[in-house]
């Protein structure tokens, strides 16, 4: 039986949910983890591996506070509010480290999805300059044809900052004087959110289709 009344970790991870008005699936959604492990993390009865704990508080932590609690909890210790800024530099090393996988992550699924996409416009045969740049302005994939200009921006998951992709857009668009479409592995409900602020949006497997027409 799991030991509630020091269930530290379990607590901050369930304090943190209600700020953010997650509930067990959708917080499982997030982090590609079932209800049920969730439940297990929160009740104390299993340990989230490092990979999971890293995903948690990159949904979970919106404030370097709560991201040092929840370092805390992990590392077995409840920090006060007194003490936030005191906290030991064993816990800043982890923060660190953490910002650091979440970076490398972010970095790895990036590279893995541009190259999807580099792959599927080699099977539809259209020319395109990969990383094309103008003075400062860049973008993933450059496609001239027929005197037009389409970028193609690859965001893995455009849901991490819809507001800064389309901003990224309409700075594209502006400055590089083309057409701008975000690729996606799949359009879900914030694409369709991102779509109905002005963005375009592609699936990947529709990506074909777009191009040629």
């Amino acid at each position: 039986m799991p030991d509630n009344t020091s269930n530290i970790l379990g607590e901050t991870i369930h304090a943190l949910m209600r700020q953010r008005g997650l509930k067990a699936f959708e917080l499982g959604e997030k982090i590609a983890l079932s209800p049920t492990s969730i439940s297990k993390i929160v009740n104390g009865v299993t340990r989230p591996r490092q990979n999971t704990f890293t995903r948690m508080c990159q949904v979970l932590c919106e404030t370097k506070e709560e991201e040092r609690r929840l370092v805390a909890a992990f590392a077995g210790t409840k920090l006060l509010d007194e003490e936030l800024d005191e906290a030991s530099a064993a816990s800043n090393k982890e923060i660190l480290r953490l910002r650091a996988e979440q970076f490398i992550e972010r970095k790895t699924q990036a590279i893995a999805f541009k190259r999807s996409v580099a792959r599927e416009l080699d099977k539809i045969g259209v020319d395109y300059e990969a990383d094309h740049y103008e003075g400062i302005y860049s973008t993933d994939f450059l496609i001239q044809k027929e005197g037009k200009r389409l970028a193609l921006e690859c965001k893995a998951n455009v849901g991490r900052d819809i507001d800064r992709s389309i901003a990224t857009c309409e700075v594209i668009q502006e400055n590089l004087r083309c057409e701008v479409i975000v690729v996606v592995p799949f359009v879900d409900a914030v694409c369709g959110e991102a779509q109905k602020k002005g963005m375009k949006v592609s699936a990947l497997n529709e990506l074909a289709e777009l191009i040629t027409n």
